[in-house]
């Protein structure tokens, strides 16, 4: 979350033959800032991303948001009320390069790392039920 919504700042990478899978859009949360992310928070109703190590725990169907992976942060005092907080990875229109064109920047999740919606089926497929997801804050 060091560089702009603008960039192409998630990585998809398989560990096992250290190959990059994707790279593509991350939303961060509303109150993390604008164009950047400058500050994440572990608190509920926040809106701010968290940072650290979370492990993507299963398909889930939101509500609001259809076919999403939920995350259950590991690292105590920094991510660990994710769950609580009901951050999860999902699809969302307001990531997208038309989206920034528009916008000069991504839209923003309530704290959630949102992707772009075409992208959400494939990442169900490689991350459910044990892969990591590892968000960078200096």
């Amino acid at each position: 979350m060091t560089r702009p919504s603008t960039e192409k700042r998630l990585y998809i990478i398989d560990l096992a033959s250290r190959k990059l899978l994707f790279r593509t859009w991350v939303a961060h949360g509303r109150n993390s800032g604008d164009l950047n992310c400058t500050s994440v928070s572990n608190t509920v109703g926040s809106l701010q991303t968290s940072k650290g190590l979370f492990r993507v725990e299963g398909k889930i169907i939101s509500p609001k948001h259809g076919d999403a992976l939920l995350l259950q942060g590991l690292d105590p005092g920094i991510n660990d009320k994710a769950m609580e907080r009901e951050i999860i990875m999902h699809g969302a229109e307001y990531v997208s390069a038309a989206f920034i064109e528009e916008h000069g920047r991504l839209g923003r999740s309530y704290g959630c790392p949102a992707v772009p919606v075409e992208l959400m089926p494939r990442f169900i497929d490689l991350l459910a039920d044990g892969g990591l997801l590892y968000i960078y804050m200096h």
